[in-house]
């Protein structure tokens, strides 16, 4: 949330990314504290799926975690189209018609809200559709995050990323019709229809439902390697890439095959809390 006020009674002049600065505490913390744990202050790891994974390139881009970590893992959420990020005069603008929508006019009245009436806002017709993205605020991120990865001003970490196999059922919506699946290729393809619905056919229902998955997969699968690629023209540390196909054990839904977050029980190799049917591949895998 960002607002003329906020801005105003901050000494960095920026409002907004609020979220975002709690990570950055949270890393200063561990950085002051970790050893008390055994951890080493030298070899810190971010990790973040989905949402988290956005998390983890928002604090590779910003000056503000500048050598707070060493390393970073974006699971199912690298590519190179992102959400947009507005400006801090966009963002003041959300926070204004938030608050107005709630029928108050200034942050004293905004703070004066209860927990329950900000989240019954956000119910109501027309308040739910206000986002509150990250926002180019000029202080947790001076420029736009694309801008800084070009100009190499990223923090240069080595970097592991890559998605699931079935990423694609959270992202690409019902599964369409043969007609609906050619005209929405038309929509998005125009003079190349033709040569897309080669590689992907629509002839039946069946058809479609086939090529709708294979191309939200590879669609998936090559804007991240092409972020990887607009990366690498600045960065000097590696980047690794994975994807992930093996499936967690589920006999009453095996449609769901390698679903989105499927991978993070492996990650953290604490497959032993969950009363699934693993086989050994499963722990050689985790």
């Amino acid at each position: 949330l960002a607002h003329p006020e906020l801005t105003a009674e901050s000494p960095h002049h920026s409002s907004g990314d609020y979220g975002l600065l709690d990570q950055v505490a949270a890393l200063h913390w561990i950085n002051k504290n970790i050893q008390a744990f055994g951890g080493d202050p030298d070899h810190v790891t971010i990790g973040g799926q989905s949402a988290g994974a956005f998390s983890v390139h928002a604090l590779v881009a910003s000056p503000l975690a500048k050598g707070l970590f060493q390393r970073g893992i974006a699971q199912s959420g690298s590519s190179l189209t992102g959400f947009p990020q507005p400006s801090l005069v966009d963002g003041e603008k959300a926070g204004m018609a938030f608050a107005a929508a709630n029928g108050v006019h200034s942050l004293k009245e905004l703070r004066a809200l209860s927990s329950a009436a900000l989240i019954a806002a956000q119910s109501r017709e027309g308040a739910a559709a206000i986002p509150f993205p990250p926002i180019v605020d000029g202080w947790f991120y001076p420029e736009d995050p694309a801008q800084l990865l070009a100009e190499g001003k990223q923090n240069d970490v080595p970097f592991m990323t890559g998605l699931m196999a079935n990423d694609y059922k959270l992202m690409s919506g019902p599964v369409l019709s043969a007609e609906a699946f050619r005209k929405q290729a038309a929509q998005r393809y125009g003079q190349m229809t033709e040569d897309f619905l080669k590689l992907y056919p629509a002839g039946t229902d069946e058809e479609a439902a086939q090529s709708q998955m294979e191309s939200a997969r590879d669609r998936g699968r090559v804007s991240m390697y092409l972020w990887a690629l607009r990366r690498a023209r600045t960065a000097k540390t590696p980047i690794y890439i994975y994807f992930f196909t093996h499936a967690l054990p589920d006999p009453a839904h095996p449609e769901f095959g390698a679903f989105h977050t499927g991978e993070v029980p492996y990650l953290f190799r604490n497959l032993a809390i969950f009363d699934r049917p693993f086989k050994p591949l499963d722990y050689q895998v985790s």
